[in-house]
């Protein structure tokens, strides 16, 4: 009996969505490419294939405990506040979270608790805030219990009240307060593509800044995806099926077709951008092959000189 070894099929997902919110993405920096990619992860985090994404499922995924923070992190992720995240709500929400700064995540973070958008938290929202990013254990955290002592300092020589400009300087020189939260941004970027994929989306996005429009504010981002997330018709899957050819010696090709620059013909020609990658991968040996392969090695070394 002769042995062989099979070639799969290789099944590429695609996502489709409305025109406008391609023309979102790509402002964000995002290519046909670089969403097939994400929509990948996000399909692997859905575990009851419901296409949105649950609290529960989010944390599993990116192996995180559940907090008071982390569930307010995702009510903000969940846009249509259905109570899951579907796909372009995930997209987003990881352009904003991954890509993050640093005082823009303490920004992000002081907005949760100023419950009343004033821009000053008082020491009781101050000691939430402290409870809620540390967890339940927040008393028994030495660093947690002096950093709030501090803040609550801070805020008896403020009239009782913290200013979002005095909260960012404190956490310059206090940044074991956010450390959680800091770990929470670091795991997403290290499980949903890593390092790389952000740092090309950052330059993807400084180049259409470059050649096409300023970069959007928050309130423009947050309006357009609305408005697009509102029209969006169909969430789903494409497959393009690429089969391997005939010969046993070729490679096999995963393809990621088309681009958003394509179809986007306002924002000029695509020949400025790096083109859709194109990755080739070699096919994996028989056992007939590796059987030959080490008995010719071994007869090489044992030929007489």
């Amino acid at each position: 009996m002769g042995l062989c070894a099979s070639v799969p099929t290789i099944t590429i997902p695609k996502y489709t969505t409305t025109e406008g919110m391609q023309a979102l993405f790509y402002s964000l920096g995002f290519n046909t490419h670089d969403t097939n990619m994400l929509y990948s992860v996000f399909n692997r985090a859905d575990a009851d294939n419901s296409n949105g994404l649950s609290l529960h499922e989010l944390l599993m995924f990116l192996d995180l405990d559940k907090t008071e923070f982390t569930k307010k992190t995702f009510n903000i992720m969940n846009i249509d506040g259905t109570g899951e995240i579907d796909f372009e709500e995930f997209v987003l929400a990881m352009w904003q979270f991954c890509l993050f700064t640093k005082e823009a995540l303490i920004s992000f973070s002081f907005g949760l608790y100023d419950e009343d958008s004033s821009g000053e938290i008082d020491t009781r929202e101050a000691e939430r805030f402290i409870c809620e990013v540390w967890g339940d254990e927040w008393h028994h955290n030495q660093h947690a219990e002096a950093v709030n002592e501090k803040l609550n300092l801070m805020a008896r020589s403020h009239d009782g009240v913290i200013t979002q400009v005095e909260f960012i300087k404190f956490m310059h020189t206090h940044p074991i307060l956010l450390f959680p939260a800091f770990q929470i941004q670091h795991e997403m970027v290290r499980r949903i593509e890593g390092e790389s994929f952000w740092r090309r989306i950052e330059d993807q996005r400084l180049q259409h800044k470059k050649h096409h429009e300023p970069f959007l504010t928050h309130d423009v981002i947050m309006d357009r995806f609305k408005e697009y997330h509102n029209q969006t018709q169909f969430n789903g899957i494409e497959h393009t099926i690429v089969k391997p050819e005939e010969d046993p010696k070729a490679s096999n090709t995963y393809e990621f077709k088309g681009s958003f620059r394509s179809k986007q013909t306002r924002f000029g020609t695509s020949s400025r951008y790096i083109k859709p990658t194109t990755i080739a991968v070699a096919p994996k040996p028989s056992i007939a092959t590796n059987l030959r392969r080490k008995s010719e090695k071994l007869v090489k070394n044992f030929r007489p000189k």
